[in-house]
């Protein structure tokens, strides 16, 4: 099935109405991606949905592609890391020092 065919269908892809919409306004890929200072492949693949990084989304919505027309980006795969809770010790104050300070008589 060609681009023509693909458009006329009444439930086009996500995919066809995105190239259809970089035809309509005459946006090169070359152009978007030196944009976003990757290369033409690597645009191929956030536009497939294959790579979508989180950033390249956000900066092709700044330069006005709908975002419905892109893939969704994937949730993280990793949980944010929590801040390291603080020893007791230091917590309560009886550190080295303290401990020293008491044994000693200060």
């Amino acid at each position: 099935m060609n681009l023509r065919e693909q458009i006329r269908n009444p439930n086009p892809s996500r995919q066809v109405r995105l190239k259809a919409f970089l035809l309509e306004c005459e946006v090169e890929y070359q152009a978007l991606a030196d944009a976003l200072g990757i290369s033409k492949g690597a645009l191929c693949d956030v536009f497939s949905g294959r790579r979508p990084v989180p950033k390249h989304i956000a900066r092709l919505i700044e330069l006005g592609i709908p975002a419905e027309l892109l893939p969704e980006p994937p949730a993280p795969r990793f949980k944010p890391r929590r801040p390291a809770p603080v020893p007791e010790a230091e917590a309560t104050g009886a550190g080295f020092l303290s401990k020293l300070k008491k044994a000693v008589g200060l």
